[in-house]
């Protein structure tokens, strides 16, 4: 069983704090994978985009390079999850 975690800052049931630096100086050449559907699992991993919480929480600061990262992470969590 899936314990489903709700989480929403109130813009469109996704979390704040991508929204909080996106109008900065931080490069975001590389797009927040968010498709509004912000559920954590038991582990915290949004089953919307794979990041964990604290990968959401880090994006609106994170440059380009540890964005990448960030979305590499959730690419391999979103493969362990469909295998």
């Amino acid at each position: 069983m899936v314990r489903r975690w709700m989480v929403s800052s109130g813009k469109s049931g996704r979390l704040g704090s991508e929204f909080v630096h996106r109008s900065n100086d931080i490069d975001s050449s590389a797009q927040s994978p968010c498709i509004g559907n912000c559920c954590l699992d038991d582990d915290l991993t949004c089953l919307g985009c794979f990041r964990s919480l604290e990968e959401i929480k880090e994006w609106g600061v994170a440059d380009d390079h540890r964005r990448r990262v960030i979305l590499q992470n959730a690419k391999q969590r979103r493969a362990a999850s469909q295998s």
